[in-house]
């Protein structure tokens, strides 16, 4: 990878959704607007492709050649040319929790609490799974948001996205996509959020822009499972 031509934006940088039905190419770019003498977001490229049942199953790949060719037709319809992209990717194998600490725990302090925490929580070896945190808010304490993935799975994402034409610079599961591309109001209030593929759909109670509780369920329970998300 040239990280140059990516630092000085010599590189696009697309956004891709991997759906068990679908594959999605988004492009952003600045375009300046004369009147207003400013730049303004536009969608350079949007291209959507479907893709048939027992390609990718519980957000797995498992169809590796139907997955490449079907990349590669959405890219030969794109200008221009598009080589790196961040993936977002089904929740089904996805670890995710948000952890709190006091103000206090800051710094380095707070790099060695995570790295125990991970130790002593996360319910697989780390050296199993690929993972990441972030601090997500500050309003009353240390929110920390981690997701991990095991490795086998973004392995063979990587691989395939490779064959087809194109390198993932991050790799992110659908509710963190849509927290940071809705505009949610400034209000406090939590919202529940929806995201359904084939057989399930993840719900995400999300607050603050925060994911506060995140579960994947049968389409066929959501009604008993929603309202048991709603009175948590």
């Amino acid at each position: 990878m040239d990280l140059l031509k990516l630092f000085t934006r010599e590189e696009a940088i697309a956004g891709m959704e991997i759906s068990d039905s679908y594959i999605r190419i988004a492009l952003l770019g600045l375009k300046k607007e004369k009147q207003a003498k400013k730049e303004i977001i536009e969608i350079k490229a949007l291209k959507k492709a479907p893709l048939k049942a027992g390609i990718i199953v519980n957000g797995v790949i498992e169809n590796k050649a139907v997955f490449v060719k079907t990349l590669k037709e959405i890219l030969k319809e794109i200008k221009p040319k598009i080589r790196y992209a961040v993936v977002s990717i089904l929740p089904n194998n996805i670890y995710s929790h948000l952890y709190s600490f006091p103000k206090t725990v800051s710094g380095e302090k707070l790099e060695e609490t995570m790295k125990l925490t991970i130790g002593f929580q996360l319910p697989m070896k780390t050296e199993e799974v690929y993972l990441d945190w972030e601090k997500v808010s500050l309003i009353k304490e240390n929110e920390i948001f981690l997701a991990s993935v095991p490795r086998p799975i973004i392995d063979v994402y990587t691989e395939t996205l490779t064959a087809g034409g194109i390198m993932p610079v991050a790799v992110e599961f659908h509710p963190m996509s849509a927290v940071r591309l809705i505009d949610f109001p400034s209000d406090k209030t939590a919202r529940l959020l929806l995201i359904a593929d084939r057989q399930n759909i993840n719900v995400s109670v999300i607050e603050n822009r925060t994911i506060k509780f995140n579960r994947l369920v049968p389409a066929d329970f959501l009604n008993d499972d929603i309202r048991k998300v709603i009175d948590f």
